[in-house]
């Protein structure tokens, strides 16, 4: 977790923000390890946002999947469907 939040912290001192989005995922997926569901779902957001602003299309689907994958685990099937659908 420390690597990550010194990861963000390089990110928003610089302008390098090519994989500002797999950062977000990679800490979301960190505290689902950890049983953080609802902040790793706002993290998850944020990486959809981030890869969709910089039309980084893989970084999306690697975003999205991961929120799929919570959300199926939420029961939320349906919506789990939706997001991937539309990526």
């Amino acid at each position: 977790m420390e690597a990550i939040s010194e990861a963000l912290a390089l990110i928003n001192n610089s302008d390098e923000r090519r994989w500002e989005a797999e950062v977000y995922r990679l800490k979301a997926e960190l505290l689902l390890s950890r049983g953080s569901e609802s902040e790793a779902e706002e993290l998850l957001d944020q990486a959809l946002v981030v890869a969709r602003k910089h039309a980084a299309r893989s970084l999306e689907l690697r975003a999205a999947m991961s929120l799929s994958r919570l959300w199926q685990k939420q029961g939320k099937g349906r919506e789990a469907q939706e997001l991937l659908a539309g990526t």
